[in-house]
């Protein structure tokens, strides 16, 4: 069983860094043009039992809002001892050719309604509201606080416009983080289920975190990650590696 527990908490680390696609600056201006739908499945792996996570980003034109869903899919073992996986629904807009959250819900299943987690973005009021379980939290809603979703993304625009190192202030549930995106050099061409990849390698720390992940991104892939460690103590607890794509880029021959 204890597997099977820890196999759903790296569900929670591998939500925070599946991103989404940003087309050239030039289009920012216009969330619809600046943003391009897509679809993304990663599997997570530990000791033999693996969780196949999906990640779709859709446009409302109604709203004109972005929603980011995330489900799960336990494979093998990991069937047997994982009753219930985390689901996940991000929405955001983009002003000024920027990204900016709205609200974050994270729903933990039947056997873990203690953590489900909302938090809601209130950018007139300067507040942003979060609730996980029963406990109920205020706070300073500072401008340029992100949630992991628009974290990432922006991440990945900045390092089109040629930017290297870069931090973000993120609301991770109810509580701020920094987020700190490190290059580690050149990856290498990573050979993966959807082709090969030329890459560059990053490394993610989130301050009061003893946990690290390791990305290799593919420029290719408008800098989506095709492999990922999660790393603790110095060991490899999982690895993350990327199983389908649609809407973002070819695989090379």
């Amino acid at each position: 069983m204890a597997g099977g527990i820890k196999l759903k908490r790296a569900l929670t680390l591998l939500s925070l860094i599946i991103l989404t696609h940003w087309t050239p600056a030039g289009h920012a201006e216009n969330g619809a043009d600046a943003i391009t739908p897509y679809e993304v499945t990663y599997r997570a792996t530990r000791s033999g039992a693996s969780i196949d996570t999906t990640s779709t980003l859709s446009y409302d034109n109604d709203t004109g809002e972005w929603v980011f869903e995330t489900s799960s899919d336990p494979r093998g073992i990991a069937a047997i001892f994982v009753k219930s996986v985390p689901t996940e629904v991000t929405r955001f807009v983009v002003e000024g050719g920027e990204l900016r959250p709205l609200d974050y819900g994270r729903v933990n299943g039947a056997e873990q309604t203690k953590s489900d987690t909302q938090v809601v973005f209130d950018w007139a009021a300067g507040k942003a509201l979060a609730k996980q379980g029963q406990t109920r939290a205020e706070l300073d809603l500072e401008p340029g606080t992100m949630s992991p979703v628009t974290a990432d993304l922006t991440m990945r625009v900045a390092l089109r416009n040629g930017a290297e190192r870069v931090s973000f202030p993120v609301l991770e549930g109810g509580q701020l983080r920094q987020y700190d995106y490190q290059p580690l050099g050149e990856g290498g061409k990573q050979n993966t289920a959807i082709g090969a990849f030329e890459t560059i390698k990053y490394q993610l720390t989130r301050s009061g975190s003893k946990r690290e992940l390791v990305m290799w991104l593919a420029p290719e892939l408008d800098f989506l990650p095709v492999y990922m460690e999660q790393i603790q103590d110095g060991k490899r607890k999982y690895r993350f590696e990327i199983q389908a794509l649609e809407g973002i880029g070819q695989p090379q021959q």
